[in-house]
């Protein structure tokens, strides 16, 4: 019963852990699902972009507006480490509107001027052409990371656009790093730090704090990588479910152990008692053995002394006879001399 009582403990303990943990894990996707929600919703409500970028793109829902599409910053993919590089260096053309053609790109402006919804740039495909940086060296130089646009991810048919913005960008560790570099290449350059701060051709310098588009860019990564998150932690999960699924099922079994040998230890002290019980009863039946026995031993010692008090009255009685029967004959021997 102990044994039983010890396993049904530690399956308990253990099954009470992993209810805990899958509480916590179900509590860390909730909040997760929560923030992805929240961000997508401000994604969809495009919060954080322009007044017109917004009007233009309801248009585009309507119908209105065609040939257009999409703003560049949901247009292209960047990974977490370089996404504050990307956004800066970008900056306000984060939110500039790529269209089919130069026509697309007319329409939308005219719609803006129309509805005095103020003003945004687009990027007509037909038109834009990238650029390339000329200089040799780069990878040689330390703090290095790469050319803008190799960081960011988008269709082909976006590459000329992509190139043209980060084309000559070049995205380098830290600002130490940024300063070697421009002053190697004549402040040719316009460097991006990996924490967002740029050294501009000519040598002018910008830095401080995120700027008015930080976390557009981001955003949608961190929506990504929260729905990822979720995902795996879904796994988990699924594979804890069925390890508390498999602990809960030894759990009954060694419940089921418990009691059954709980049901045996009640049989089996309802047979001692039944035992201890017979026990008296032949303990008892053996002090009346015993005291008979006492008894009856000492009748026979009280017999033995009275036979042989009784033996030595015989005994006495005998020689008291004999003695009687040799007078008697003395006397007969008498009487006959005398007639």
């Amino acid at each position: 019963v102990r044994g039983y009582e010890l396993k049904v403990q530690s399956r308990t303990e253990k099954a009470e852990k992993m209810r805990r943990e899958l509480d916590e894990i179900g509590l860390d996707i909730d909040r997760r699902r929560s923030r992805a929600k929240m961000l997508d919703d401000l994604e969809k409500n495009m919060e954080g972009y322009s007044g017109a970028v917004k009007a233009v793109m309801r248009e585009v829902k309507r119908g209105t507006l065609r040939g257009i599409d999409g703003v560049l910053s949901q247009l292209i993919s960047v990974e977490e480490e370089y996404s504050v590089a990307i956004e800066t260096a970008l900056g306000a053309a984060l939110q500039n509107i790529v269209t089919q053609t130069e026509n697309d790109a007319k329409r939308a402006i005219n719609f803006l001027k129309d509805n005095k919804s103020g003003r945004a740039t687009f990027l007509p495909l037909a038109s834009v052409k990238g650029r390339r940086l000329e200089e040799k060296g780069l990878d040689d130089c330390f703090g290095y990371v790469a050319v803008a646009s190799e960081l960011v991810g988008c269709d082909r048919k976006y590459n000329e656009i992509i190139s043209s913005l980060l084309g000559r960008t070049v995205v380098v560790e830290d600002m130490d790093c940024a300063i070697m570099i421009a002053k190697k290449y004549s402040q040719k350059l316009k460097l991006v730090t990996l924490d967002g701060q740029v050294i501009n051709p000519g040598g002018s310098m910008t830095g401080g704090s995120r700027t008015q588009n930080a976390g557009i860019l981001s955003r949608a990564n961190e929506i990504e990588r929260l729905n990822a998150e979720c995902a795996k932690l879904n796994a988990e999960l699924e594979t804890k479910q069925i390890e508390e699924k498999q602990l809960l099922s030894e759990l009954s079994a060694c419940r089921a152990d418990l009691a059954g040998t709980q049901a045996d230890f009640a049989r089996a002290q309802e047979d001692v008692i039944r035992c201890e019980s017979d026990l008296k009863l032949v303990m008892e039946k053996l002090e009346d053995t015993v005291r008979s026995i006492d008894e009856l031993a000492s009748e026979k010692e009280n017999a033995g002394e009275r036979l042989a008090a009784l033996e030595e009255t015989l005994n006495q009685a005998r020689t008291k006879a004999k003695e009687l029967e040799e007078h008697s004959a003395s006397l007969r021997s008498e009487i006959e001399k005398s007639n």
